[in-house]
């Protein structure tokens, strides 16, 4: 490949707008690691015929429909944030959503619904075969999907789907598609199956085995999907990978697509080569994706994409990508917000104020000591327990901090700062020095402390000297 390959003319297109799609990343557990269902397109798909991908398609009008709106739970604030800073409506945010359940339904024959607030299970052989009839109405076009929902009394699971990615397909292509992907659980009791259709088989498959399939050339997997499996590869549940998409940068991605050797070849960000290639209708929270786990692609003849080696923007002796002033703008404010977090919790702690301290936690938040002195401090309830019970006294410990390091990384941060503090215990004065590790999280708009683990240097009475203190202990 060329060392500065260059991008397609932009002038032999006109940008145009791609359609919403959405694409739902079905998960179950088994008995080793999670499983995702996959579908083949069949060969005469008009996009990305004869590819393993997930099920997903469009997102049409009739998803937009307010009566079908009215029975979907609501989208998880995160999310709702997400959408609506890509410059979505609540209204069309949801119906991204719908279209996902939709076409889950369609292509893979599982409802994601609620019946008597229960999620639906189809335990019943009548209730099967009634929605399986029901997904060949709609192929007819004989029923609509709000028709579906009304006649079963459902409440649509949209609360249970959380947003992992965006892939916009380059400017240059025929067909183009604004595809956001997410993950849901599953639904106990419901049997995925292919609709025959579109789609012409369909497995459960673990992000490993889906990826060594590919590799073997067992099947074809198109670049946006193989994207996500690499980076669902390393989860051990779904709960782990609800977290990641949590805490991930979802910015759209849209890959450069230049000709070298005379292939086409997609580069990605995280690639020195990479070429922004989206016109600016398309917006997001971030103005630029995070780098990928895969960095280039080169179409071989009969029309696979083969992974190609790329230059990493971020290797050693390479020049990373510039921030704009919008990103550095962005980092120093959440560098600010999560010093001022430190800051309460000191705060909060010299006041005796052990709610407001555990508040400052994420719910699954945990603090550990690395001395073992007390047992780790798992979730919200535990740890207002822990802080009702170890500072609701003003000035029995009032904590300093100090050199505190921050590395923010979307919505997930990590740091260390060193710590100093009086303590009163049993009437005597104590003094302690030590640091914290910590990792943030940003909940809602607001960093949060994910993790905090302290290591004490000394822990000693105000009379003696740390000194002392620390030769004592080599003595024994």
């Amino acid at each position: 490949m060329p060392e500065n390959p260059k991008p397609l003319a932009s002038q032999r297109v006109i940008p145009r707008p791609a359609p919403d799609a959405t694409t739902i990343i079905l998960v179950r557990q088994s008995a080793g690691a999670p499983e995702l269902f996959m579908v083949r397109r069949s060969g005469g798909a008009d996009f990305f015929g004869d590819a393993y991908v997930f099920p997903g398609g469009g997102v049409d009008s009739a998803d937009l429909d307010p009566a079908l709106i009215a029975r979907a739970r609501p989208l998880n604030p995160h999310d709702i944030e997400r959408l609506q800073a890509e410059g979505l409506s609540q209204e069309q945010a949801v119906g991204c959503w719908i279209a996902g359940i939709r076409e889950l339904f369609e292509e893979a024959g599982v409802m994601l619904a609620y019946r008597g607030g229960a999620m639906l299970g189809l335990g019943g052989a009548e209730e099967r075969d009634r929605l399986f009839a029901y997904r060949e109405e709609m192929r007819a076009k004989r029923i609509s999907f709000r028709e579906v929902v009304e006649r079963e009394d459902l409440l649509l699971a949209t609360d249970q789907i959380h947003y992992f990615s965006r892939f916009v397909t380059p400017p240059y292509a025929r067909k183009r598609y604004d595809t956001r992907f997410a993950i849901a659980p599953a639904p106990q009791g419901q049997l995925a199956s292919h609709d025959r259709t579109e789609v012409v088989s369909g497995e459960w498959l673990s992000a490993s085995a889906a990826i060594g399939l590919y590799h073997s050339r067992a099947r074809q997997i198109v670049p946006p999907t193989l994207q996500n499996l690499f980076e669902l590869e390393a989860c051990k549940g779904f709960d782990e990978m609800v977290s990641m998409a949590k805490s991930r940068v979802i910015a759209p991605i849209c890959p450069a697509l230049v000709r070298s050797g005379g292939r086409y070849v997609l580069i990605y960000p995280g690639d020195a080569d990479f070429v922004p290639q989206l016109e600016p209708a398309f917006t997001s929270m971030y103005k630029r994706p995070a780098p990928l786990p895969i960095l280039r692609f080169v179409l071989e003849e009969g029309g696979r994409w083969a992974i190609a080696p790329g230059t990493s923007s971020s290797g050693k002796g390479e020049k990373p990508m510039a921030k704009n002033l919008e990103q550095r703008i962005q980092e120093l404010e959440d560098r600010d917000q999560i010093k001022e977090l430190t800051a309460r919790y000191c705060w909060h702690v010299a006041r005796g104020e052990g709610e407001a301290v555990a508040a400052l936690f994420t719910d699954d938040g945990v603090l550990e000591v690395a001395d073992g002195s007390f047992k780790p401090v798992n979730g919200r309830e535990a740890l207002l327990s822990f802080y009702r019970a170890s500072v609701n006294q003003p000035q029995l410990a009032i904590p300093f901090i100090q050199n505190h390091i921050i590395e923010v990384h979307g919505d997930d941060a990590e740091g260390t700062c060193g710590i100093e503090a009086r303590f009163t215990r049993n009437g005597e004065s104590v003094t302690a020095a030590g640091y914290y590790e910590d990792r943030y999280r940003r909940v809602n708009g607001q960093w949060r402390f994910a993790r905090r683990r302290i290591t004490f240097y000394h822990v000693v009475p105000l009379k003696q000297g740390w000194a002392e203190a620390a030769a004592q202990r080599s003595r024994r």
